[in-house]
């Protein structure tokens, strides 16, 4: 049998291309606002339970069936599909839905590291750090998008774009002593001892036991 809910959406996109005359569209968005919202339900029961791809289709459906009528976006639906879709490892998915919110300016600091480690994962460093970028550009004050370009930097061994994200990140979290360990293993690694030094004993002063 098909699916009750999507045999009420088809229903409801029917009934709208016979009103030619509108007669019955404020009932039919009012009925279709539900249906998406079952969607959404469903999907976050299914990611719940770490059924990410039953989870991913719930709420790509509440995102298309919200779009259908000029309802309105709901970047709260978009955000879960994108994050289903990213740990059901659908990598093209996600990116998709994870651009659409960049595109909507959606107020979420964490979708452009979520959107840069999908790149990371795929060895696309050059996409992960324009995505880190855009980040950066939006939320200068955000730790998590500069740590994450921190370790994209440390992984291409590109030490003097380690240490200038580096002084942004000290300036936002003076007390995380491994932003000063990293900052020393940085100048050891440029050939900077005096100031590597300088950087392990700031991490020590930090964190006596560390």
């Amino acid at each position: 049998d098909p699916d009750p809910l999507e045999k009420a959406y088809q229903g409801y996109i029917k009934c709208i291309e016979l009103d030619e005359k509108g007669t019955y569209k404020l009932k039919v968005i009012q009925d279709m606002t539900v249906i998406g919202n079952n969607y959404y339900a469903r999907g976050l029961d299914a990611f719940n339970a770490e059924d990410f791809e039953t989870a991913f289709n719930q709420f790509s459906k509440s995102v298309e069936v919200n779009k259908s009528l000029d309802m309105g976006i709901d970047t709260l639906a978009i955000y879960a599909a994108a994050m289903s879709a990213a740990s059901a490892e659908k990598n093209e998915e996600a990116k998709t839905f994870y651009n659409e919110l960049i595109d909507l300016d959606y107020d979420r600091a964490s979708i452009y590291s979520e959107l840069a480690n999908i790149y990371k994962d795929e060895e696309n460093l050059d996409m992960a750090k324009e995505a880190l970028q855009k980040g950066i550009d939006k939320y200068p004050n955000d730790a998590g998008i500069l740590f994450a370009k921190i370790n994209i930097s440390l992984s291409e061994e590109k030490y003097e774009e380690v240490i200038e994200s580096l002084e942004s990140a000290i300036v936002l979290a003076p007390d995380n002593h491994t932003l000063y360990f990293v900052q020393g293993q940085s100048f050891e690694a440029m050939g900077e001892k005096d100031k590597a030094e300088k950087s392990y004993l700031k991490a020590i002063e930090v964190k006596p036991d560390y």
